[in-house]
């Protein structure tokens, strides 16, 4: 189902119907805590348990769920590893498990989990209650996959359909990064609503911001690279409407259901057809029009290339790195990508040490320590009681620390390692911390324990030290799933050149059919003007003529964009770099754009004059074109074709956005600071209260009744009993208000 489109009440309503626990699985903390918070608000029994969560609270959580007082359990795919969640679930039957953004369990998909791999054993392991797989965007070869590694038998299929009739989609082809920037400032310039701006990097994130709060757009930055509580802050803010504005990497991603996101900016190519899909339909949750904007340079390709090569490292690299580790003594290895990048004999970047270190922990070379912010990390050599039993009799403090260990934590935990807020763990011993930083030190000391400090990293434990050539790694496949992503980027790059109908191409992308020809909601079918032809009348045979000249002049070097570049005469770093502007055939077709220019290539691709390949460069592949015999007979003069006529492109139109007069936007106003200050009392995201949708309509019709306000969308009869009388109350002060100056 899209997204907006009720997949959650797929499995909330069951939940609290239904005997039993309704377990779901959530990628991320911030999904499951607007869900339970949704819910709470409605009174009913859900929790979540995350590792964000103290100590306690978990306990708190664990035993409400034990005593059968919660319904519905939210859980990370993380979780399932740990024993004493799956014994709390074995006390009480599990009706259900819902697996939520399900693709992440696709190598396939554009959001591979591990972790998920790891959810049919754990199901197998609570009784393998129902299971319902949910999702917004996987493609016929990803539900393969879910139904595979789910192992589901004979399950039903449900598709919705993808189409979002709300949203306009639109593409706009920029030279460089000052277009880029005009265009962002003129469309986010009072915005009605939300917005988000996607980025490929943290650099450029930072960047971005700069430029729009210099342009008096005030713009918040989110990546991977900020503190979690810088992290949280900004997402709270922004889900919460103090802000409106956030500039983000993709770690920006699922559980951002903001109702009111008016558009959605791609200010750099995504990586597939399905990260653009999910992330612009973040856009209009509300039913309402919304904008999704993608922002073309086509050396943008050259960030995402960048990256799939990065995910995909040389075999020689992925050596490298190991032969690294495992010349090491230690059994636990606490250096940073970077540090580990540093050690060989040339330099290796952090994302692709990082990279290899993924393709070693599956080949069971290595294992990563899992490591979160401002928590600290405990690994025992020995078993409890045997360390107890070695310890003197007057290391009274050590003692007790050990003996509360064990009660805490099972064995398996304490060896294979935890981790833990030391002044919360020091206040649950009934140490200080400076008595249980000298118990770590005096233990570590005899090496009967690593103890490792809050600190931000990823530490390694060496599982084999073999020859690299013994590692059971496949690199072939590796290379298969590297064609397989650079093959996606190519739909991306088709998608932003494509003179299609927009709309048809995104739900051909996902097996769905278009209705009709002009779908009115995407720039090419808003604003395109096919200039009619005359009968007999053809296109200037020359024309093919120049672009295989230009094609024929690049020597198979080059793919399709950097022939358009060419041929339109464009200033662009690159063919510059490569003193392509001195090529006879440079600026030939400067009155047309590159996007035409790029469709007739692909015209001249269908009919046999040019053929496109890929190629390498090292551990590099890219695609290039070369001239077919037909297309040297058509350079020659020896064959004549004509291709379509150009096709003239206005300037997109923004949809419509709703309007309303002064006197309703000031009462949407009023409500919304009571919506506010209520959600503030209650410690809640303002959405959970109501949404702007609900608040907009009690501006227009001014309910006076609690039968009237029961009628408006989004008021259901717990939210009517919890805040009803509140906002009656304001609606009649308005209504008199409006008596009074009548």
């Amino acid at each position: 189902m899209p997204t907006g489109g009720g997949k959650s009440l797929c499995y909330q309503v069951p939940a609290f119907i239904r005997p039993g626990i309704t377990l779901v699985i959530s990628p991320l903390i911030a999904l499951m805590k607007d869900q339970v918070d949704s819910l709470r608000v409605l009174d009913l029994p859900a929790e979540a348990v995350h590792s964000l969560m103290g100590h306690r609270e978990q306990e708190e959580a664990l035993n409400k769920i034990a005593e059968g007082k919660i319904r519905l359990v939210y859980a990370s795919p993380e979780r399932l590893r740990n024993q004493r969640f799956i014994d709390t679930l074995r006390r009480n039957t599990v009706s259900m498990v819902a697996v939520d953004e399900a693709h992440c369990i696709s190598q396939w998909g554009h959001d591979f989990r591990p972790d998920y791999l790891r959810i049919s054993q754990a199901i197998r392991s609570i009784g393998r209650p129902q299971i319902i797989a949910l999702t917004a965007t996987a493609t016929e070869k990803v539900r393969s996959d879910i139904v595979k590694h789910l192992n589901l038998k004979a399950p039903r299929v449900f598709i919705t359909g993808f189409d979002r009739r709300n949203l306009f989609w639109e593409v706009t082809q920029c030279e460089d990064e000052k277009e880029k920037t005009a265009i962002m400032t003129e469309r986010l310039s009072g915005l009605s609503g939300a917005a988000i701006v996607y980025t490929g990097t943290r650099k450029n994130v930072e960047r971005t911001v700069q430029k729009l709060n210099k342009n008096n757009l005030r713009a918040e930055a989110y990546h991977a690279g900020l503190d979690e509580a810088e992290r949280i802050r900004v997402q709270e803010n922004f889900m919460e409407g103090r802000t409106n504005l956030v500039v983000a990497t993709n770690a920006f991603g699922m559980g951002i259901d903001r109702s009111d996101i008016r558009m959605v900016i791609h200010h750099t190519f995504p990586g597939s057809i399905e990260a653009y899909y999910q992330e612009s339909g973040r856009a209009g949750r509300d039913g309402d029009k919304a904008t999704c904007l993608l922002l073309y340079t086509p050396s943008d390709r050259m960030l995402q290339e960048f990256f799939i090569n990065t995910r995909y490292p040389s075999r020689e690299t992925v050596f490298e790195v190991y032969d690294t580790i495992r010349q090491r003594p230690e059994e636990l290895l606490w250096l940073t990508y970077r540090e580990i990048g540093m050690m060989g004999e040339e330099k290796i970047p952090d994302l692709t040490v990082g990279s290899c270190i993924k393709i070693l922990e599956g080949a069971s070379a290595v294992k990563r320590l899992h490591r979160y912010d401002n928590q600290a990390e405990l690994y025992l050599h020995q078993s409890p009681q045997i360390l107890i039993n070695e310890l003197p009799a007057r290391a009274m403090n050590r003692k007790k620390l050990v003996h509360k260990l064990e009660k805490i934590y099972d064995e398996d935990q304490l060896t294979n390692g935890i981790q833990f807020l030391p002044a919360e763990l020091a206040k649950r011993i009934g140490l200080s911390m400076d008595a249980m930083r000298m118990c770590f030190s005096q233990m570590e000391t005899e090496q009967k324990i690593t103890y490792i400090p809050p600190f931000r990293g990823r530490g390694l434990r060496i599982l084999k030290r073999v020859k690299p050539e013994q590692l059971d790694i496949d690199f072939q496949a590796l290379k298969v799933r590297k064609a397989y992503e650079l093959n996606k980027l190519d739909q991306v790059m088709d998608y932003a050149t494509t003179e299609r109908c927009r709309r048809s191409f995104l739900l051909g992308y996902f097996g769905e059919s278009a209705k009709g020809d002009n779908c009115g909601a995407c720039d090419r079918c808003k604003t395109r003007e096919t200039r009619p032809v005359s009968q007999g009348e053809d296109s200037d045979p020359v024309l093919a003529i120049k672009i295989l000249s230009s094609v024929a002049r690049l020597k198979g070097r080059f793919g399709a964009g950097m022939a358009a570049r060419v041929l339109t005469g464009s200033r662009d770093h690159m063919l510059f770099q490569f003193r392509l502007q001195h090529l006879s055939t440079y600026g030939l077709l400067s009155d047309h754009t590159q996007a035409q220019v790029q469709d007739w290539i692909k015209e001249l691709i269908a009919r046999g004059c040019v053929v496109s390949r890929r190629t390498s460069l090292g551990e590099k592949s890219y695609p290039v074109l070369e001239l077919t015999e037909r297309g040297y007979r058509i350079m020659a003069g020896k064959e004549v074709i004509h291709l379509s006529h150009a096709v003239i492109v206005q300037k997109s139109v923004e949809p419509e956005r709703p309007l309303h007069h002064g006197g309703e936007i000031d009462i949407f106003n009023r409500l919304s600071e009571l919506r506010t200050r209520l959600a503030k009392e209650e410690r809640l995201p303002s959405y959970c209260i109501f949404h702007d949708r609900t608040l907009r309509e009690m501006a227009r019709t001014l309910p006076a009744t609690p039968e009237e306000l029961l009628r408006i969308l989004g008021v259901g009869e717990v939210t009517l009993r919890k805040y009803g009388q509140a906002f009656l109350k304001v609606l009649r002060e308005i209504r008199d208000d409006k008596e009074s100056i009548q």
